[in-house]
């Protein structure tokens, strides 16, 4: 099921073009990230980087065979947007140009 991530935990890359990537994330038996993969990406390798930094310090409920816990996959697609595009709430907060960040 896809699902938009909602503002509140949105990370913010100043910068970043408004575009899209394919990662794969290699997630370990306690739900830690051991490795973040692009398969497809038209970022610049800078933008790369600062979604594989993000993204390798998420936490997962590991996958499990039966009750053991297992080593797991997730291939996800991210949509990257301009942060007031993303966190806009009034035509006056675009316009004013202020910069938003996570509290």
């Amino acid at each position: 099921m896809a699902q938009d991530i909602s503002s509140d935990l949105a990370v913010v890359i100043p910068d970043a073009p408004s575009q899209a990537a394919i990662l794969r994330l290699l997630i370990n038996d306690e739900g830690g990230i051991d490795s973040v993969v692009v398969e497809n990406s038209y970022f610049p390798a800078k933008v790369e980087r600062r979604l594989i930094e993000a993204f390798s310090r998420l936490r997962f409920l590991p996958g499990k065979i039966g009750r053991i816990p297992v080593r797991s996959q997730l291939k996800i697609e991210v949509m990257l947007e301009s942060p007031t595009q993303l966190f806009s709430n009034s035509p006056q907060d675009e316009l004013s140009g202020e910069r938003y960040t996570r509290q």
